[in-house]
């Protein structure tokens, strides 16, 4: 049985959170993964390193990993929205025009193996969108 990841994902402290024009619909949908539409003014972009090991310390090759997933809301308790990466390689995301301008998002990610079993969530970043 596969064991969890463990995550070493660091959220770059550059979290940037930038103003967009207008209120237009977006998608976020990353290439080869899947979510929901969503609506906003303001966009992020997210940024992680890959785990290297797993809870009982040994190695875990990058073809080992089966993808991310970013869990965001605007509730610190309850990270209802999921973007789920499926490409082990893609190490960032752009959410556009997907959040709402003056609002405070919360973001945490995991990081999943080849048979699903998720690691634990990195640390939380928030950020107020502008």
């Amino acid at each position: 049985m596969t064991k969890l990841l463990q995550v070493i994902l660091v959220l770059l402290a550059g979290l940037s959170l930038a103003a967009c024009g207008g209120g237009g619909v977006g998608s976020d949908t990353p290439a080869g993964g899947g979510g929901g539409p969503g609506n906003g003014n303001a966009s992020a972009t997210i940024s992680w390193t890959a785990p290297t090991a797993r809870v009982d310390g040994s190695a875990i090759a990058m073809s080992e990993l089966g993808g991310y997933k970013i869990y965001y809301g605007t509730d610190s308790s309850s990270l209802s929205t999921i973007v789920t990466i499926t490409n082990s390689s893609q190490f960032s995301y752009q959410f556009i025009n997907l959040l709402l301008s003056g609002t405070s998002y919360y973001f945490r990610v995991t990081a999943y193996d080849m048979a699903n079993s998720e690691s634990l969530m990195s640390n939380m970043v928030t950020r107020t969108a502008s």
